[in-house]
């Protein structure tokens, strides 16, 4: 039961949740007024997050070199089918594509390479892999009204992930620097990664949505966290150093998420309107 603790992000939505049906006025009805008369049920959302959990260990701990991973970003974007309302609660499923492209860097002093130059700029913003992820995605909204245009929007949901490239694929990166004593390139990092192609996460959200002419504008900070596997692990090891012992150790990265989302509902109708403007 580790995850209903008090410190459990997810244990703190269901829980707030949970007391806003019970005391909110039994009579509100935000969700239902929003998408059966005033908005389409099919939005679309954009999202800016940046890529988070990874983990780094040495076979000697704080051993150097080693790597570390560096801010990766990650645009998304997808559609919205608001399915359900009842009073306040919005049932919606979707499809979200995210990119997947976590970066890292080598951490590496001068005289460990002993290459006989400065290869600094040439050790960072390796990419990992770059991957899509589309996101199968089911969420639940609760609406609070604060003014009649204004609702505060908490939410909650459960994604299936299907990334490009194949299940438990095997890839493998090199690292190589050019050193100028041997007048040759050198190899100094191997990397070695497992990638699964299907993972679970969970979604938890806060925001606001305003109601406009023009349509529903919905603004979110969310978290998305990964549930059933991580989606990539591997091994790496430095070579021809001027150490005594060359470095290994392994990796796991967790695919997490944290970032802003943008969702637009356009007004009902708003199709059937373009099509009659277009009508001779």
């Amino acid at each position: 039961m580790k995850y209903f603790t008090l410190n459990n992000p997810l244990f703190l939505v269901l829980s707030l949740l949970t007391s806003l049906f019970f005391f909110n006025n039994s009579a509100a009805q935000e969700a239902e007024k929003l998408y059966h008369e005033k908005f389409a049920k099919m939005s679309f959302t954009f999202q800016r997050a940046s890529l988070t959990g990874f983990d780094v260990y040495t076979q000697t701990p704080d051993a150097t070199p080693t790597m570390a991973f560096s801010n990766s970003r990650s645009l998304q974007i997808g559609f919205w089918y608001n399915f359900a309302q009842y009073r306040n609660f919005n049932f919606k499923a979707g499809i979200i594509a995210k990119q997947f492209t976590p970066l890292f860097d080598l951490q590496i002093n001068e005289t460990q390479l002993n290459s006989g130059g400065d290869n600094s700029e040439d050790l960072s913003a390796f990419p990992l892999s770059e991957q899509f992820v589309l996101s199968q995605s089911f969420r639940t909204e609760y609406f609070v009204s604060i003014i009649p245009e204004l609702n505060l929007v908490l939410g909650a949901g459960l994604n299936l992930d299907l990334r490009t490239g194949r299940n438990y694929q095997i890839n493998r990166v090199r690292v190589d620097i050019y050193d100028s004593n041997l007048e040759q390139d050198r190899t100094i990092f191997v990397l070695e990664q497992l990638t699964q192609q299907i993972t679970g996460s969970l979604d938890l959200s806060i925001g606001v949505n305003f109601e406009s002419k023009y349509g529903l504008f919905q603004v979110e900070m969310f978290r998305n966290s990964q549930l059933l596997a991580y989606p990539t692990t591997g091994d790496f090891a430095y070579n021809n150093l001027n150490v005594n012992d060359n470095t290994r150790g392994g990796f796991q990265v967790r695919g997490n998420y944290t970032g802003f989302s943008f969702t637009y509902a356009p007004r009902k109708g708003w199709a059937n309107k373009k099509v009659r403007k277009n009508l001779p």
